[in-house]
């Protein structure tokens, strides 16, 4: 989830696909990994 939402509220409040809603997150998270790693 994020920040208590569930992938498809995301969704729907975006107005794309539940699997882009993943992919965003998955690409936003190891962006982060990667910040933190430095």
């Amino acid at each position: 989830d994020i920040e208590g939402y569930r992938y498809t509220d995301v969704a729907e409040m975006k107005g794309v696909a539940v699997g882009t809603v993943k992919a965003q997150v998955h690409r936003a998270r190891k962006l982060i990994q990667k910040a933190m790693e430095r």
